[in-house]
């Protein structure tokens, strides 16, 4: 499978967040945590007709547990999102089809199963993410292959 990149998020991009509506580059959208979209493709006259286009399960959290507390959110850059499912996987998604999310990677930091499972979410900056994982470790993925940069 080819590998898919997007551009480095930078100090600079995520200052100026609102200039780039169609990414999602931290958890509340800008530093101001607005939540709120500038995309016009959805209003007033037509939100009565959305639907699900298509769901990816993320079942992962849940293997060897009875509970998973998922605060989190995915992050989006140029039709790539990141997310993790609360037990320490990450997933890089290539959401440009429109009708479904390719899986391009994914990236498991071996949390052990009796630890607890739940995120408040992961943080972009560079060509990584990063996580603080439960079991009190901080971890960096590279964004392109999905490879651990550290975990400590």
């Amino acid at each position: 499978m080819p590998v898919a990149f997007a551009a480095d998020v930078t100090q600079e991009r995520l200052e100026n967040a609102d200039a780039e509506p169609h990414n999602w580059l931290m958890g509340f959208q800008n530093f101001s945590s607005h939540r709120y979209s500038r995309l016009d493709e959805i209003n007033l006259d037509n939100i009565g007709d959305l639907r699900v286009a298509y769901t990816v399960p993320l079942a992962t959290g849940l293997i060897g547990r009875t509970t998973n507390n998922l605060e989190n959110y995915g992050l989006v850059d140029d039709g790539y999102m990141y997310v993790d499912d609360g037990s320490g996987q990450f997933f890089k998604l290539d959401l440009t089809p429109g009708n479904q999310a390719l899986v391009l990677w994914k990236a498991d930091s071996a949390t052990a199963k009796d630890i607890a499972a739940g995120s408040r979410g992961i943080a972009m900056m560079g060509n990584a993410i990063y996580h603080n994982l439960r079991d009190g470790r901080v971890v960096a993925v590279d964004r392109d292959s999905g490879e651990f940069i550290w975990d400590v």
